[in-house]
Parts: structure tokens; sequence; C-alpha cells
């Protein structure tokens, strides 16, 4: 190729640290059998071999435009001292653009396949599917992605069924895309949240797809994804992560909008992908070897607390909740048998960790009566967002009242009903206050056992019963009634501070 000469396509690839791929990767990109092409690298800062080895390949083939970073930046946004990707893009000069990651590797005909799509249907992207294999083997094949094939010249009509398309562009990679489309609207594709730093691929091309009038998609699948074991994304955690998935899921939204396409199942499948990418999370936590166990339990309420999840959970279909909540309640019982004693203690401090632990003890048939209550208590509370007819739930009402229960409303009716306080037995309760003044353990026994069932679930006496059983030292069952008050009394700051400082003591 001249070099004064405007090559067809242009092919955009970071590198950091990557010696042991970075030679299969350029092998394959100057085995293409496409040849107009130029191949923008930028070696970033690697302590390792990787920018001696991209110079000799640059000495070789002037196909490739080599730029240097002193440091690792990986940034969007523009640096005077350092190289970011919008430079890069703006240093194409490709009538096309495609992502190449430094550790992947490109099928021989990729950009001839895509470009010969490109022309004959005039389309401003086309996407081919992809090979996922594991380290260093490109024969250990993890998952293969056939996309659904479509042409679209009106770009709308992709969002029938987003099923077909959605997986296929989640990154950027494995696509020719008409450079203008990036060189036009630079600032609405890299105008993002700060904290989106995982998940910027599917974010990039939701935007782009909202930019685009025509598609092509076939199912050859062209691109050979690597699937590192030491990555990141498969290893760390951040609070913010799951802010990116909320940024991802309403540049969704967004698309649909835009399409009118956000009719309920495009929307139940949205919903699906965010649940999805927050159980991700909660899976790299769990299995996370250097966090402690206090911090796994408050990172996992955390994501659970997310707010679009929450606001979204209690709408969708029963039999979908129940199948995502039993995920959950595995993921989390495998945490819950590789804690040391002591340390399980801490999940009662949280709302899923406060039904997840009495669910198990059930599921393990280890359970007292407290811990059938705890699980009422818990799931019928309003911090509960799987809110379905559960036959667990149902089994435990029954086991405590004696009664069919049939619903989930039928458990919430119950455990209300129990929740007022008995005007009758103020004069006990009178009474109950003083001894726990007294410290008279003896006498407060006495008393709570001239409470009725009625009473079992008022606020005081739980109070006063796990007083009880934490004087004879039993700190585990005053765990769980302290549980049991605090989901139904979560405005009593007295159970919470007591539940908080028996887990600290629990866990010490």
């Amino acid at each position: 190729m001249n070099m004064n000469e405007k090559p067809t396509i242009s092919i955009i690839t970071r590198a950091y640290n990557v010696e042991a791929y970075i030679r299969e990767c350029a092998d394959s990109v100057l085995g293409q059998s496409f040849t107009d092409f130029e191949w923008i690298v930028l070696e970033n800062g690697s302590t390792d071999e990787t920018g001696n080895i991209l110079k000799k390949y640059a000495d070789r083939d002037c196909r490739i435009r080599l730029y240097i970073n002193t440091k690792n930046y990986n940034k969007i946004e523009p640096c005077e001292e350092y190289y970011s990707y919008v430079d890069l893009l703006r240093e194409t000069r490709g009538k096309y653009l495609t992502d190449l990651d430094s550790d992947d590797l490109l099928q021989e005909d990729f950009l001839k396949t895509l470009y010969e799509n490109a022309i004959k249907y005039d389309a401003e992207i086309v996407a081919a599917g992809s090979i996922q294999f594991t380290d260093n083997n490109i024969n250990h094949i993890k998952q293969t992605i056939y996309p659904k094939a479509f042409i679209h010249k009106e770009i709308s009509r992709m969002g029938e069924n987003i099923q077909n398309f959605y997986d296929a562009f989640r990154p950027v990679w494995g696509k020719l895309i008409a450079r203008r489309l990036y060189l036009d609207n630079l600032e609405y594709l890299f105008q993002r949240p700060s904290y989106l730093s995982y998940g910027g691929d599917t974010y990039t091309m939701l935007r782009l797809l909202q930019l685009a009038n025509s598609c092509v998609c076939i199912e050859e699948p062209l691109y050979f994804y690597r699937i590192r074991q030491d990555s990141t994304s498969r290893r760390d955690y951040y609070e913010e992560r799951c802010r990116s998935y909320d940024a991802i899921f309403y540049a969704g939204y967004h698309l649909l909008e835009k399409w009118k396409k956000s009719h309920l199942n495009n929307l139940l499948l949205l919903c699906s992908i965010h649940r999805g990418s927050l159980y991700s999370d909660i899976k790299v936590i769990c299995q996370h070897q250097n966090m402690s166990i206090n911090r796994k339990a408050e990172f996992i309420h955390k994501t659970f607390k997310n707010e679009l999840y929450r606001n979204y959970i209690s709408d969708l279909p029963a039999d979908i909740i129940r199948e995502w909540d039993n995920e959950d309640f595995h993921l989390i019982f495998q945490l819950l048998g590789h804690c040391q004693a002591g340390e399980t203690a801490l999940f009662y401090r949280y709302h899923f960790g406060r039904r997840f632990m009495a669910r198990r003890l059930i599921a393990l048939n280890e359970m007292d009566r407290f811990d059938v209550m705890g699980y009422i208590a818990a799931s019928v509370t309003p911090w509960n967002t799987n809110r379905y007819e559960d036959e667990l739930l149902n089994s435990c009402v029954y086991y405590i009242s004696g009664k069919p229960c049939h619903s989930f409303a039928e458990a919430e009716h119950f455990a209300e009903k129990y929740r007022t306080t008995d005007e009758n037995e103020l004069a006990k309760k009178q009474k109950m206050a003083e001894y726990l003044e007294l410290q008279n353990y003896g006498k407060l026994w006495d008393i709570l056992n001239e409470f009725d069932s009625s009473m079992e679930w008022d606020c005081d006496v739980l109070y006063a019963k796990a007083l009880c059983y934490l004087n004879l030292g039993q700190n585990e069952i005053a765990t769980k009634i302290l549980a049991v008050a605090y989901d139904l009394y979560p405005a009593e700051s007295l159970i919470q501070q007591g539940l908080e400082t028996l887990t600290d003591l629990k866990s010490s």
C-alpha cells in the first residue's frame, strides 16, 4: 500500500503487556486475504517485551502505524501527554474501522467477508460471529456465537426482537463500522458516566446503533476472542460497577424508544440482561480470593439494593423471579459453606443475608423455630423484592400457625396480624420492662412464658427474649431473634444496634 493513499479499512489495537499473545494477533492481521488496510497500534506503556515485538513487526510492514505511550493510559478522554482511544480514531484514514483486542485473532477472511457485505448492501455496520477460546490454545473452544443473520437497510427492524442481535453487539470488536459514524459523533459516543469503566463496549455499540441507518449481520464466526483466566473483569470488583449496568440498560432502552420497539418482550430481555450482570457481580464477589467475608456481605447487599433492579424485579412473572432467587441462593449457599465459625453472623446484618441464612438452615434441616420465623419475617418485609408465591414460605407459616397458607399475600397477612400489640397484654409488658431494667432474667422468663402465641412477634417480646438467650450465653439464638425483630420493626434503632453489636461480637 502506498502510504500516501488512503486505505479502505483501519484496524485499531491497544496493546499492554501481551508479549505472550501479540505475535499471534499480528500474524492474523498481516495474513488477511484482504490487504488494503492500515493497522493502527498503540503500545500502551508495556513493561514486558510487547513494545519491542511490535516495533519489529512495524519495521517489516508499512501498513502498521505504531504509536507509543510511556505509561498505560486507558481513559477515553484526550490527554496532552498520552494517546487516547479518541486520538487513535482521529488518526485513522480508512472508510471503515474495526477494533481488534491485542490478545485476539482474526480469521483470514475477516476483512474480506465483512467489506464485501458492506459494499454489497451499502451497510454502515457489518457484524460477524465469534469463537471464544481459553488462554493459549485456539482449539480449546469454550463458545461459538452464531448471530442471527439479517440485512436491514432500515435499521429499526433489528428491534423486533433484540435477542436476535444483542449478544453479537455487546463488543465493538468483530465488526466493520463506517468511520464517519465515529468521527461525526465523537462527543455523543464518548460522553459517558465517569463510573462506566466496565461494559464500555456495549454502551458504545448501543449508541452507534442509534446513529446508523443500515446494518448487516452474518452468522459465520470470523473473530477469535481469547478468554484469559487472569482477566481483571473476572476477578476484580469495585463498588460502582453495577452502575455501569444501569447505564447500559438505559442506553438499550433509549435505542428501543428511538426504533419504536420498546414492547414488553424487549423490555423483559433488557431486565434479564441487567439482572444477569448483577448475578455475575455476586459470583465475582463470592469467589474473590482477597476479600473478607465482611466486605463480601456488604457488597452483595449493595448489589441487591440496586435501584433499577428493585424497580423491575417485583413486576416480573413469578416463575422468572423464582428462578433468579434460586440461582442467588445456591451461589450464596456455597459461600456460606466456606465461612469460618462466627463469620456467618455477619450475614444477619443484611436483609438478603437474614433471608438466605434462614433458608440455608431450613434446607440443611438444622433449623429451629426462629429460623422459620426468620424466613417468614425476611420474606414479607418491604425490603424483599422477590415477592412471589413461595412454597417454602407457605410451609413456614403452616409450621408456625398450624393453618394452611397458599400464597405470598396470606403469609404477609399472617405476619402483619401478629405484629399488632394486644392492649390486654400491656400490664405484662410493663412488668417485663421492670425485670429488664433490674436484669432479673429468671422473672423475665416467667413473664415471657405467660404471653400467648399472638404476642410471639411483638417487638418488646422479641427483644426481651433475645436478651434472655444472650444471658444464657446462647448468642446464636439471640442473633436470630434480633434478626426477626429487625425485619419486622426496621425503624427500631435499639433492635438494629443490638443486632450489629451481637454480630460484631460473634465474628471477632
